[in-house]
């Protein structure tokens, strides 16, 4: 699967005393954990590294459907259930997603 982190610069370059801030997207459309290494290179200090681990999880249910009843025992009891695939906010996260990385016209 495709990495699930991106960067808009590639790279930055900072003069002595100065700041700078660099924003690192997420967005995973898979289960797991995922790594993203952001290397920084000083001429006086060397290198370091941090790296980012995320893990990714279901998220908690868009529908809660709650059945109740009085059952006999022995007594066979089925219900067919049909629940929309629509998941509303799965859709904006990927809509929201493309449009960042320039993949959809803003």
């Amino acid at each position: 699967h495709n990495n699930p982190f991106w960067c808009q610069q590639a790279s930055v370059r900072l003069k002595a005393e100065t700041e700078c801030e660099v924003d690192i997207y997420f967005m995973a459309f898979a289960l797991g954990e995922y790594t993203a290494d952001v290397l920084f290179l000083d001429d006086l200090v060397g290198e370091f590294m941090y790296q980012i681990i995320v893990t990714v999880k279901n998220p908690a249910p868009l529908d809660e459907v709650t059945l109740y009843g009085k059952f006999e025992p022995r007594e066979r009891v089925e219900y067919s259930l049909k629940l929309g695939q629509d998941n509303p906010r799965l859709t904006a996260a990927r809509q929201a997603c493309l449009l960042e990385i320039g993949q959809l016209p803003r």
